[in-house]
């Protein structure tokens, strides 16, 4: 399963500085109704699913995940899915997607409603690049911030916003 795993209905919560490596799951899953938790700090290295993942489900709200790295995961750096309101921010998001090559992005939001993103850094070093894109926003979100990114070097474009009514500039290859 996963690494550090939040916890249904949990509030009011710190995660720093820990390291979850080659889990099965994802490095730290948040579950479900998860409220004003930061996740922050941290190394999620190698896992099999996300390196943060859940962000968002059941209605998870005003977390936020700031100043993580998320390296050579199977699926995304970081999954927002469901949730409003949540922050990510100054992370650095590498060579995820090792599961399915071109699958997954760095940061990859769905469903998700006036959350941001700002300030994190998204890209691939390997010769055969895996992550898709640096950031990607589903056609189901609806009124993101998504600023002041690097993203660059993934095998399509650093960028790929589709969601509604969102705030999107300075997102730099």
């Amino acid at each position: 399963g996963p690494g550090i795993h939040a916890g249904g209905r949990l509030q009011d919560s710190e995660f720093f500085e820990n390291e979850a490596r080659g889990n099965l799951g994802d490095g730290f899953y948040f579950c479900a109704w998860v409220t004003n938790i930061s996740v922050r700090n941290n190394k999620f290295i190698g896992n099999k699913s996300n390196g943060v993942g859940g962000l968002g489900d059941s209605e998870d709200r005003e977390n936020v995940v700031e100043n993580n790295l998320c390296e050579r995961n199977g699926a995304s750096g970081i999954s927002l899915f469901d949730g409003e309101q949540n922050t990510v921010r100054n992370n650095t998001c590498v060579n995820n997607s090792q599961r399915d090559p071109g699958k997954w992005s760095g940061i990859t939001l769905a469903t998700t409603k006036q959350s941001v993103v700002s300030g994190n850094t998204c890209y691939d070093d390997q010769p055969t690049k895996t992550q898709k894109h640096g950031i990607e926003e589903t056609s189901n979100c609806h009124g993101n911030t998504i600023t002041d990114n690097i993203v660059k070097d993934h095998v399509r474009a650093g960028v790929a916003l589709a969601g509604q009514e969102g705030t999107y500039s300075g997102n730099t290859p």
